[in-house]
């Protein structure tokens, strides 16, 4: 369990960052560029950290020191496991490259773009699916969410400009005025349209990347 300490912290720290990145995308529809670039550099640190192929990992509880004997010498960078690993570098690189296309055609932010791509390094293959489908399905949600709160949003706007316009024209009878002149000048102006309403992918990326860190803990508890 001693061995296990520094995974176990790069992990609950790298769910740190996760976390703040989807915090900061809420708040602010931005994801620093520092924290996809943490989370990278956890990533580097977990693969010295661990000296086993996690392929070993993920399904049961083995003794680091089990796999060591039995693995004739796992020490050294990447413990004899650099096929493994380099699995993971190359999900994050197809992911890259397809999440700047995204990017390129407006899918989504620059932010969520890399936040993906760091969150792939992680996954590796074995977790790639899960990582997608979880951000497919939350971000889904969310673009359902923000698109509700603007429709909302619109519909009240559309209310209270046609109960000012109204107002306008009563004062406007009483007064004598143009009606039309009278509701121009008091109705509210349109929000602009829905399709622009911008969705913080960022939460749903996130809570992908948690997921990820949570299977990835698991055979080190």
């Amino acid at each position: 369990m001693i061995q296990n300490a520094l995974p176990l912290l790069l992990l609950a720290l790298a769910a740190g960052f996760f976390i703040a990145a989807a915090v900061s995308d809420f708040r602010r529809f931005i994801i620093p560029n520092r924290y996809s670039l943490i989370l990278l550099l956890l990533f580097a640190a977990y693969v010295l950290a661990v000296p086993t192929d996690q392929s070993h990992l993920i399904n049961e509880k083995i003794n680091l020191d089990q796999l060591l004997s039995e693995g004739g010498g796992g020490a050294g960078l990447l413990g004899g496991s650099t096929a493994v690993w380099a699995k993971h570098l190359l999900v994050g690189g197809v992911v890259f490259a397809l999440s700047t296309v995204g990017f390129s055609f407006g899918f989504f932010g620059g932010g969520d773009a890399k936040l993906l791509t760091v969150a792939a390094f992680w996954a590796g293959p074995k977790y790639l699916a899960a990582l997608i489908a979880i951000t497919g399905v939350a971000g889904g949600l969310l673009a359902l969410a923000v698109l509700a709160s603007a429709l909302a949003a619109r519909r009240k706007l559309t209310v209270s400009g046609l109960a000012a316009g109204l107002a306008g024209s009563v004062q406007a009878d009483i007064r004598g005025e143009d009606a039309r002149d009278v509701a121009g000048a008091v109705a509210a102006p349109p929000l602009p349209p829905v399709r622009k309403a911008p969705v913080p992918y960022g939460i749903a990326i996130s809570l992908a990347g948690l997921y990820v860190l949570y299977r990835l803990a698991l055979p080190l508890l």
